[in-house]
């Protein structure tokens, strides 16, 4: 069974970059999906989930740049991989607030990121050389 999930990772590091930020991520899945798929991971795209990424500016007077991400896991599969991940954002950043919800309301979430104007990034375009082609919630 596969359930949506909404992820939000935020370093709670004042102005962080988004495109370090957002290649912290793409670090931490290829290391998950190596586990799970192994070395050859890449070319088992029918096996990696479906992946959002949305970048958002935190709203205070110093900004805290974080990602929420929507996910389809496996339900078996969920906490292994929200644990793999927030334990190497945990490593990397000490203060980090990494949370993990289930998606009940998916059109009051689209509603929320297109409120904030979010770029969204779809988790194949990770693992280009360069992540250019940002798209945006019209």
């Amino acid at each position: 069974m596969i359930q949506k999930c909404f992820i939000t990772i935020n370093p709670r590091t004042v102005n962080y970059n988004h495109m370090k930020l957002l290649s912290d991520f793409r670090i931490a899945l290829i290391k998950y999906y190596r586990k799970l798929l192994g070395k050859n991971f890449n070319k088992k795209k029918e096996q990696q989930y479906p992946i959002y990424i949305f970048m958002e500016n935190g709203k205070f007077k110093e900004k805290h740049n974080h990602l929420h991400i929507i996910a389809d896991l496996p339900l078996e599969e969920k906490d292994n991989f929200f644990n793999f991940i927030n334990e190497f954002f945990m490593q990397k950043y000490k203060s980090a607030d990494n949370q993990i919800k289930e998606v009940y309301d998916f059109t009051g979430i689209l509603n929320y990121l297109k409120k904030e104007g979010c770029e969204i990034i779809a988790n194949w375009q990770l693992f280009f050389k360069k992540i250019d082609d940002v798209m945006y919630i019209p």
